[in-house]
């Protein structure tokens, strides 16, 4: 039978991996923006005054709906590895309620600041790809209208 110490320690592993898995995400997905960005902006530059032209219209939306493509898997991806942390969390919290000789091991921090600062993370990383979507949209749109009005 596995030991109430070595089980807490597997959990908190695997929450520690978890944890990397969606930070790891959440850094290749602003990353993968930055770029987007770059290259977005650097063709609308070079396409300004001529938005009547193929160019203008096709390489601009491209781009964005790249970027929305992306952050929406993103998103997905960042949701299922967090899902998983808080798993892994609750089994922690379950085994150190099972087992008393575990108590002492148990973050003395106050559980409600403790509680906020990870709402707080997971409220970021759920919502920077819903951010990074919202922007793409609109930036998609954009070549159309300044094409219509220009």
């Amino acid at each position: 039978m596995t030991e109430p110490v070595d089980l807490m320690r597997f959990y908190r592993e695997q929450m520690q991996h978890e944890s990397g898995l969606m930070l790891a995400r959440l850094n290749a997905l602003i990353s993968s923006q930055a770029f987007l960005v770059i290259a977005y902006s650097t063709s609308m530059g070079s396409a300004n005054g001529r938005w009547h032209e193929p160019f203008a219209m096709l390489l601009p939306p491209t781009l964005a709906l790249l970027g929305l493509v992306l952050a929406f898997h993103a998103r997905l991806s960042i949701v299922a590895a967090r899902a998983a942390a808080n798993r892994w969390r609750q089994r922690l919290t379950q085994a150190i309620r099972e087992h008393a000789e575990l108590a002492p091991w148990r973050d003395e921090a106050d559980d409600d600041e403790l509680a906020w600062g990870r709402k707080a993370g997971e409220v970021f990383a759920r919502r920077a790809p819903i951010i990074f979507m919202t922007g793409w949209v609109w930036l998609l749109l954009l070549p159309v209208f300044l094409r219509q009005y220009a």
